[in-house]
């Protein structure tokens, strides 16, 4: 049973699960891949150990053409993460186009007040949870350049955010 290892080897399983989902979604076993995430979703023991297990499914999404259900997914896992994101993908057109507006002006707002230098001279950032927020969402971005702009303006804009108040990926 595949239980009783999790339990007794959790790393290890871990391990082979990511490992597995990886190898899966290299050689497009979608099939298997969905058995390995939902393996280590159902084992896993902090969101922080579902990443691998998130990212794979995320790109393995986008690669199949269901780029709305990986959107989706990262945006529910951010909020997870502890970023505070509507439901972009549900947002009426006019709503989303006011949204992108609204982003637009005020990443603009804050980069101008910020300023070059400061800009030029920000820290890496180094909170894990912001980290993979940025990682899982730079899976989508260009998606959603394809099929949705006006999300990826809305995204890029809360990208931008997150750089200037916790520093930059390196």
């Amino acid at each position: 049973n595949d239980d009783s290892y999790w339990e007794t080897d959790y790393e290890l399983m871990l391990n082979l699960t990511d490992s597995a989902s990886l190898a899966s979604y290299i050689t497009t076993k979608s099939d298997a891949l969905e058995h390995h995430v939902n393996q280590t979703l159902t084992h896993a023991k902090t969101i922080l150990d579902m990443f691998n297990a998130y990212s794979v499914h995320v790109r393995s999404l986008c690669t199949r053409g269901f780029e709305s259900d990986a959107i989706s997914l990262v945006l529910s896992v951010v909020r997870v993460l502890g970023e505070d994101f509507e439901d972009l993908n549900s947002l009426s057109s006019s709503t989303l186009n006011r949204l992108a507006k609204d982003e637009l002006l005020s990443t603009r707002e804050l980069l101008e007040a910020t300023g070059k230098d400061q800009l030029l001279q920000f820290e890496i950032m180094t909170d894990v949870n912001k980290l993979w927020v940025m990682k899982l969402m730079s899976y989508v971005i260009m998606e959603m350049f394809r099929s949705r702009p006006l999300l990826m303006a809305v995204l890029s804009c809360k990208m931008i955010k997150l750089s200037i108040h916790y520093g930059v990926c390196e």
